[in-house]
């Protein structure tokens, strides 16, 4: 069995729950590094292999995830790069996150693009990963695997361009309803602390990420984006809602 560190960014869950599916297949995970947490506590990948996933905003791995990432010491672990993303495309991200992992020492030995459910646009990839997404993951991971074992690495190159395209642009966060029982679980939950703890209706637009996890954690339901940024995102979205992008392993 191999020692695994997962060190995700996955304010929704799906990123984490990939690499998960992954590890699964390699070995036993033994270490967590969670750059989702406002305040990172653990920056030594303690393990051999680390899989390392990201979740894909607008074509790039988010800037707050990457500036974490580079706290982190590789003591020169093997990796796995991953990206997640809403079925649209992930264009620069994998790219971005392999060139971020070899600065940091790293010895990339694979990468994956995953499709997951859209954080904003549920209609796009609904469900997934699903059970099938799951299986290949772990197949995935045996092969990492098998490979290492075997002595068989090989350089992974990726898509994607340099200069990489520019970031996404936040607009808008995440509106509060009158359903809000004021527990401020949002507040410790904001991956950049953007939620004001006197005030929970009131998010600095300066820090969202538009990560979706404070509507994602709340036990009421009560937060949610504005209808017309939903409506939009929506029809913009609409053309990719009927097609099922694969998983693409590198």
């Amino acid at each position: 069995m191999f020692d695994v560190c997962l060190i995700t960014f996955s304010p929704t869950g799906s990123s984490l729950r990939v690499a998960q599916a992954i590890a699964n297949g390699v070995g036993e995970k033994i270490q967590t590094i969670d750059l989702t947490a406002p305040r990172l506590h653990i920056r030594v990948c303690q393990s051999s292999l680390a899989i390392i996933a990201m979740p894909v905003y607008a074509g790039r791995v988010p800037a707050v995830a990457v500036e974490r990432l580079r706290e982190i010491s590789s003591r020169g672990a093997k990796a796995v790069t991953v990206v997640v993303y809403g079925n649209r495309a992930y264009e620069d991200a994998l790219l971005e996150l392999n060139d971020e992992a070899a600065d940091l020492g790293f010895e990339i030995v694979a990468s994956a693009a995953v499709v997951a459910q859209h954080s904003v646009v549920g209609s796009l990839a609904t469900g997934r990963p699903d059970a099938d997404d799951l299986d290949s993951l772990r197949v995935f991971g045996q092969t990492v695997k098998t490979g290492i074992d075997a002595g068989e690495i090989h350089s992974v190159v990726v898509p994607g361009n340099r200069p990489y395209r520019d970031p996404m642009t936040v607009s808008v966060t995440p509106l509060v309803g009158d359903a809000c029982t004021g527990c401020r679980l949002c507040v410790t939950q904001c991956p950049t602390q953007a939620i004001s703890m006197l005030d929970p209706k009131y998010t600095d637009l300066s820090k969202c990420l538009m990560c979706m996890r404070c509507v994602s954690v709340c036990p009421a339901r009560a937060r949610s984006l504005p209808d017309a940024m939903q409506k939009a995102m929506a029809e913009k979205l609409s053309p990719f809602a009927s097609v099922r992008r694969e998983n693409e392993f590198f």
